[in-house]
This record gives structure tokens, C-alpha cells and sequence, in this order.
């Protein structure tokens, strides 16, 4: 790629630098190995946030032991009143009240063999996994000082670069193996010993407290011989039956979360890589080569390079709201098509009106047409909301545009000039360059309309043109068999505004999502309504589509076709 005049010029200058490389090498691996902590500690941070997300296991497996073990609590809590109880019971009472203390204390003698009740094991388990794996990534830190990583064809500008390049990939070849690894073994719930306990011990106990709350306590109720008999039964059974709603909506809640969780690896290493490219540049920002005497020269050029830029951004914020205007006015234009194209349809109906009121199919056409009534006047109603203050919101984009050639470019010179000695790729350093102040009140001008432009066509324009595809699949196709030929030219006239109001939309960049009968069911692109057995079809491909589904052009799904698949 070639390079500017003004990176040529910062090039000249710093081409002229020189100093011993392998002192600079040596300097560079003391300074990695004196900030070591501090790298693990943002490698450990990184690593945990990953780990403690809603992608990992991890998230929620400690919760398994603590509902565990507060149904313990509470069948211990239970088992003390029983004991100390003072209301003398009838003997079937007493029998019956004998059977569940001793189920409960069976289940509590059980989970007080050999275990520690203030060790939760599965946070203990988990812990270790963790460790075993963020241990390795560590030693990658340790090791690297071994290696020889020193190039002597590199230039003395370059090699701070190249060493913290290769510092990088070091690290991160062993942080995604380990992460990956990690992710793995705590999401592998099958083969992790003490969640899948206390999971399948909990699911049993979930069990033994249903048994005890739908028969036994029923049965102990019947068994008493008066209300206070009664009264005292329920106090003293209390602790059971909150301890099952307490814990029930806990547990169900807990798996239906568990069930959630994406086995696959979903992690986002770009993101975990520059933050850890952060701190390497961090430790080394110190780290320069002798100032030299250009860097007044450097100033001079990087000034101009400002000027250049600030006019680019002027100049790319105005293509960028050009385009923000013409998005906004091809979407007024796409509203007002098929407002009007569902206009004619209801006017074709009222002048053809006398006629099909002689017609035994006239009570579908008049629901067809209040149907469709009703979407112009809420295609019309939202349009007003949405585009009201269009106008306005163009004025002050232009006038923030003209204001923002009088802002200043905010910077850090001396930052810069280290970033320029070891990389001539002026694209590098606009990390370090503020433009904020230049762009922002553009952007928070028209960056929030242009979306509710976008959800106004997806909840309104898109969902009445869905609506109305329900009208064709479920109303207008009983019109189809009529051999009246004022009835067939209705049918035909609305299936042309049909496929009008497709063009209209394919012309705006919406694609349709219209599968064939059996085409195998995609869940991004289709939604069953219906599952229905049909010896023609195999399972999981599609028998009839209902409505449409559509995306825009590189953007992706905007809405889901509705379909009846077979099963």
C-alpha cells in the first residue's frame, strides 16, 4: 500500500535514528518480566468475565448446592419444632406426622455424611477447573523471557512493534486454548462429579417434597378431629410447604436458564485480545528511543496531517448524513406506496360495493375491506408520529455541520509522537486523536431517528403487509372457487396489489423470505405457527407458508416467515 506525503516526511526524519538493538531487546524483556503481575491480573479479570458470563455454566451451578441446602435448613427448622412441640395430637396424627420426620431426617443425616455444609463443593470443583487452566496461561508469561524472539533484519524503530506483537501472540495462543479448554470442562455438566450430584440429588428432592405436600399433608389434614387440631397441624407444617414454593420457582427457574446456555464456543477473542494489547502497551509506553532533534519538524508536519483530517471527517459527515437523509426520505416514500396501494384496494371494493352485496361471499369482502381501512389509518397515524419533525431535525444537522469547522481537533502531541516513531501508518494513531467533539452532536442527531425510522417499518409497515398476507391465506382464498366473474376479477386485482406491494418492497432493498413447500425448516428465517402431521412431507419440512418474512439487503433477518411445518 502506498504511503502519504506526510508519512514519507515523518519516515525521513526517523530514518536518520539510530542505537544498539540488542540493549534495546534486553530493555524491553526486563520491562515484560518486572510487570508481570500486572499482566496476570488483567489476564485473570478477562478470563473470569468470560467465565462468569451468561455463555458458561459457571454462572449458575453454585445456585444448585444453595437451594440444596436451603431445603436442608428448612427440614431441619421443621424437625426442631417437631421435636419441641407441645399440642398433643391424635394418635393417626402422630403416625401419620412420624412417617414424614422420619423421611426428612433420613434426607438431612444424608447430607451431613462426610460433608462440610459451610463448603459449597461445587463452587469448590469449579474453582479448581478455573485454576488449573488460568495456571497454564501463566506460565506462557513466565516462559516467554526463554524464548528468543530477537530479529536482527528489523530497524531499531520497528522493534518494539515486533516485540510486543509477538508478546501478544504468545500470550494469546495460550489464553484461547486454555479459555476454550476451560469453557468446556465447566460447560460439560455430564462429566463435572459434584453439579451433576447435587443437580440429580436435588431433582430427587424435589420429588420427596411433592410426595409430602400433595399426599401425606392432605392425608395429616383429614386425620384431624377439630379446627384447632387442624390450625396447629398447618403452623407446625409450615416450614415444609414454604420451603417447596420457595424453592420450586428457584429450581425451575435455574434450569430453564441452564437449558439456555450455548454449549458451542461464543467468545469474543478480538475484544479479550485488545484489552490485553492495552496493558503490553501500557508497560512499554515508557519504554522510548532517545529523543531526537525533528521532533519540532514532527509537530510542524503532524499539524498539517490534522488540517487534511479534520476536512476528510467534514467532508465524511456530510456523505454520512446524505445518506441519513435519503434513508429517511425512501422511507416516507416506501410508507406512502403502500398506504396508498392499500388505499386503492379498499376504494376498488366500495365502487364495486352494490354489486357484491347481492353476493353470498359479501359479508368476506366488507371484513376484507374494514381490515384493510384499518391499516391505512395506522400506516397514516404512525407516519405522522415518525416523520413529524423531519424538517426540523435537517435544519439542525446542517446547522451542527457548519458549527463543527470551527472546533479544534483535540490531541495529545507527545503520546503521538511515541506512536509515530515505531509505526508510519498514520491510521494507527487515531486512537489518539480526539474527534469526538467533531462528530458526536451530528450523530446523536440522526442516529436515534434513522432507528425509529427503522422500527417504524419493521413493527408497522412490515406487520400490516404480514396482516395482509393473512387476509390472502385465510379470506381471499375462499373467494377463488366463486365462478362470479366480479368476484374473479377481484381476486385477480388483489393478487396484482400483492404483488405490487412486493416490487414495492424488493425496489427499497427488502427482501422477501418466501420458502417452497418442502424446503426444510430454518429457525433464522422461519417461525412455525403450526406442526401437523402429513405423510407427504418429511418431518421438519415446511408444508404451507403463511405470511412472508423479509431482510434488508447485508443487514440480515428484519422479520421471520410464518410457516406450518410437517412433524
Amino acid at each position: 500500500m502506498c504511503k502519504s506525503a506526510i508519512e514519507i516526511e515523518f519516515q525521513k526524519i526517523f530514518m536518520e535514528q539510530s542505537s544498539f538493538k540488542q540493549e534495546y531487546v534486553l530493555m524491553l524483556k526486563e520491562k515484560i518480566n518486572s510487570n508481570n503481575k500486572q499482566l496476570k491480573r488483567i489476564i485473570l479479570s478477562i478470563f473470569m468475565n468470560n467465565i462468569s458470563n451468561g455463555k458458561s455454566l459457571a454462572l449458575f451451578d453454585e445456585d444448585i448446592f444453595n437451594i440444596y441446602k436451603t431445603i436442608i435448613d428448612n427440614y431441619i427448622n421443621f424437625l426442631n419444632r417437631a421435636e419441641n412441640i407441645e399440642f398433643k395430637f391424635n394418635n393417626e396424627v402422630l403416625k401419620n406426622l412420624s412417617g414424614i420426620t422420619s423421611v426428612l431426617k433420613s434426607q438431612v443425616s444424608f447430607f451431613g455424611e462426610d460433608k462440610d455444609v459451610e463448603i459449597n463443593p461445587i463452587y469448590t470443583e469449579k474453582k479448581t477447573i478455573i485454576t488449573k487452566y488460568i495456571d497454564n496461561v501463566y506460565k506462557s508469561i513466565d516462559n516467554f523471557n526463554n524464548i528468543d524472539i530477537f530479529n536482527n533484519s528489523i530497524d531499531i524503530k520497528d522493534i518494539k512493534q515486533y516485540f510486543i506483537d509477538e508478546i501478544i501472540k504468545y500470550i494469546m495462543d495460550s489464553y484461547k486454548t486454555n479459555l476454550i479448554d476451560c469453557f468446556n470442562a465447566i460447560n460439560d455438566i455430564e462429566n463435572r462429579k459434584e453439579i451433576k450430584y447435587f443437580n440429580d440429588v436435588l431433582e430427587e428432592e424435589r420429588e420427596i417434597l411433592a410426595s409430602i405436600i400433595k399426599l401425606q399433608i392432605k392425608a395429616l389434614e383429614d386425620l384431624c378431629k377439630d379446627e384447632t387440631e387442624k390450625a396447629s397441624i398447618e403452623s407446625l407444617l409450615n416450614p415444609i410447604i414454604e420451603t417447596y414454593q420457595q424453592t420450586g420457582k428457584s429450581f425451575e427457574l435455574l434450569n430453564e436458564k441452564i437449558k439456555t446456555i450455548n454449549r458451542g464456543i461464543d467468545i469474543d477473542f478480538e475484544t479479550d485480545s485488545k484489552e490485553i494489547e492495552q496493558v503490553i502497551y501500557n508497560i512499554y509506553k515508557e519504554v522510548k528511543l532517545p529523543e531526537d532533534e525533528y521532533k519540532q519538524k514532527i509537530l510542524e508536519i503532524f499539524e498539517q496531517y490534522l488540517l487534511n483530517l479534520k476536512e476528510n471527517i467534514i467532508l465524511e459527515q456530510r456523505e454520512n448524513i446524505d445518506l441519513a437523509k435519503s434513508h429517511i426520505e425512501n422511507s416516507l416514500n416506501l410508507s406512502n406506496n403502500i398506504k396508498n396501494m392499500f388505499n386503492q384496494i379498499s376504494q376498488y371494493i366500495n365502487d364495486n360495493r352494490e354489486y357484491y352485496k347481492n353476493s353470498d361471499l359479501y359479508n368476506i369482502i366488507d371484513g376484507i375491506y374494514e381490515s384493510i381501512s384499518i391499516k391505512v389509518d395506522n400506516i397514516q397515524e404512525k407516519q405522522d408520529e415518525v416523520f413529524l419533525n423531519k424538517d426540523k431535525i435537517y435544519l439542525d444537522i446542517d446547522n451542527n455541520l457548519n458549527k463543527i469547522k470551527n472546533l479544534n481537533i483535540e490531541y495529545d502531541f507527545n503520546t503521538i509522537y511515541d506512536s509515530l516513531k515505531n509505526d508510519f501508518n498514520l491510521d494507527q494513531i487515531k486512537n489518539h486523536i480526539n474527534t469526538k467533539s467533531i462528530v458526536s452532536s451530528l450523530e446523536k442527531l440522526y442516529s436515534p431517528y434513522i432507528k425509529k425510522i427503522d422500527e417504524f417499518i419493521k413493527n408497522t409497515i412490515l406487520f400490516e403487509i404480514s396482516t395482509f398476507q393473512e387476509i390472502m391465506y385465510y379470506s381471499v382464498v375462499r373467494l377463488r372457487e366463486c365462478e362470479d366473474e366480479k368476484i374473479k376479477d377481484f381476486t385477480k386485482y388483489i393478487d396484482n396489489m400483492e404483488y405490487k406491494i412486493e416490487n414495492t418492497l424488493i425496489e427499497n432493498s427488502i427482501l422477501p423470505i418466501k420458502p417452497n413447500p418442502h424446503d426444510m425448516f430454518d429457525p433464522k428465517e422461519h417461525e412455525v405457527l403450526l406442526a401437523e402431521k402429513n405423510e407427504q412431507f418429511l418431518k421438519g419440512q415446511i408444508i404451507k407458508v403463511v405470511n412472508y418474512g423479509y431482510k434488508k439487503k447485508d443487514k440480515g433477518i428484519i422479520k421471520r416467515a410464518t410457516i406450518i411445518a410437517a412433524k
